[in-house]
């Protein structure tokens, strides 16, 4: 989904949280964590180090949604998987499907390293059962030897037709996309008002019908390196992703403003 991000601090900051989740072991008792994450959103170094302090190794499973997530668990992934990592909106829902289990804040004394931002939010305000791990952008991903230098930073390049330069993808995830077109309109981004809501259904509808299709942020990522696309809706992370792999891409925040999002860490209820 939106990239895992590589420095020394940040791997060892990754390795003692999954270290200290994980109970210590012995030679003789090799055991396996289960981690369910979004694509392409962990370094594989960091699985190496942990596998090696905890004597264990990581299987790693992957979705490319929260709904997609929260179906398998229910479907039976909470005795299957020991760590997921959903977005901060679909936590409640978790909890009241009775899907997550309360942390050990006594085994995982490295909470207290986490910024003010991102403790002791609405969605888990005693963070009893999640710890921040990535946050990031929802913003436009574009090809700059495709676009002139001057163009417009604003969701127009989604919406309006007349600053459309090529094939573009919009994002499958909904409240990225409504909350742009809400914004793009100069709405509230969490507006309930119907007659808003409608509009922001017709200018979606519309626009879709302009574009090469709604995919995965990983997805809107692989197509602007590849050229398929010009422009596409895409997680911050990503973008980064895809401007190491093609150093045409670029990325910004439009200027009516962007969804920001919160990945946490959490344990399924009967984590094995």
């Amino acid at each position: 989904m939106k990239k895992w991000i590589a420095s020394a601090t940040t791997l060892l900051c990754c390795v003692l949280v999954l270290v200290l989740f994980w109970p210590h072991v012995t030679s003789a008792q090799r055991q396996t964590l289960n981690l369910y994450i979004w694509s392409e959103y962990i370094d594989p170094d960091i699985l190496t180090a942990f596998e090696k302090a905890t004597n264990s190794r990581v299987l790693v499973s992957v979705y490319e949604s929260n709904e997609d997530m929260v179906a398998k668990l229910r479907g039976g992934g909470t005795s299957q998987y020991d760590i997921v990592v959903p977005t901060d909106y679909i936590v409640p829902n978790m909890l009241e499907l009775g899907l997550l289990q309360p942390l050990n804040k006594e085994l995982i004394p490295n909470l207290s390293n986490l910024g003010e931002k991102f403790v002791g939010l609405p969605f888990d305000p005693e963070n009893t059962y999640t710890a921040a791990y990535q946050w990031g952008t929802t913003g436009i991903g574009y090809r700059k030897d495709r676009l002139p230098e001057n163009f417009e930073r604003s969701w127009g390049l989604i919406f309006d037709p007349q600053q459309q330069y090529g094939p573009f993808v919009m994002i499958d995830e909904m409240r990225s996309m409504i909350g742009a077109a809400a914004v793009y309109l100069g709405f509230d981004m969490n507006t309930t008002v119907r007659s808003e809501l409608q509009q922001i259904q017709q200018l979606l509808i519309d626009t879709k019908r302009r574009s090469a299709g709604l995919i995965g942020g990983v997805g809107g990522k692989n197509q602007l390196v590849s050229g398929t696309a010009n422009v596409a809706i895409v997680y911050s992370g990503d973008a980064l992703q895809a401007a190491e792999e093609n150093p045409n891409i670029g990325y910004f925040v439009p200027r009516e403003g962007a969804h920001i999002w919160l990945d946490v860490m959490a344990i399924p209820a009967q984590a094995p």
